[in-house]
């Protein structure tokens, strides 16, 4: 079965069991004391988007690599283009009989933009119903402009990601600001 990743699919309960499941896989992984959060769309109640479970892990800084080196043993794949200097980027991808589930995972580690960025917007979008739907909107608008091509879709988002980000980084972390 194909992953179809650029279509768009409602929210789904389903997404909060999903992630669950990976995070007690996760715990076996990563050190002790790590914080494991659900961010993206599918964390976000009445939000739709391309179904994929997004995971932030946040290690201390001291086992970032380690951490990085565990996670390919145990299916997930690293991902270069998607990774930054404070983040790396993984996937794992689970077949079924009928369906095929895509989950990311987001490691960074402690006192980064990248552990708390996910988590205000995640807290913004979550709290204002105008702003969720205005998301959901630029996410179909999205797919359905980039067909397929990733660069294509995130391009579509990232102006209006980075604002509301600097938004929701004012508003809850406002000590992070220089």
């Amino acid at each position: 079965m194909v992953f179809e990743k650029y279509k768009f699919r409602p929210f789904s309960e389903k997404f909060k069991q999903q992630f669950y499941s990976e995070k007690s896989k996760l715990l076996k992984i990563v050190p002790t004391g790590s914080l494991i959060f659900h961010i993206g769309s599918t964390s976000i109640k009445g939000l739709g988007g391309k179904g994929v479970v997004d995971i932030l892990i946040v290690v201390e800084h001291n086992k970032f690599i380690a951490t990085k080196k565990k996670l390919p043993l145990a299916g997930y794949t690293f991902s270069e283009t998607g990774s930054k200097e404070n983040r790396f980027f993984f996937y794992r991808d689970y077949e079924y009989s009928t369906k095929h589930r895509r989950v990311h995972v987001h490691l960074t580690f402690k006192d980064t933009s990248e552990s708390v960025l996910p988590l205000a917007f995640r807290k913004l979008i979550s709290e204002d119903l105008l702003l969720r739907k205005e998301y959901e909107k630029l996410k179909k608008e999205g797919i359905k402009l980039s067909r397929g091509d990733g660069s294509k879709y995130r391009s579509h988002k990232n102006e209006w990601i980075k604002e509301k980000s600097e938004i929701a980084l004012t508003k809850y972390y406002p000590f992070l600001k220089n």
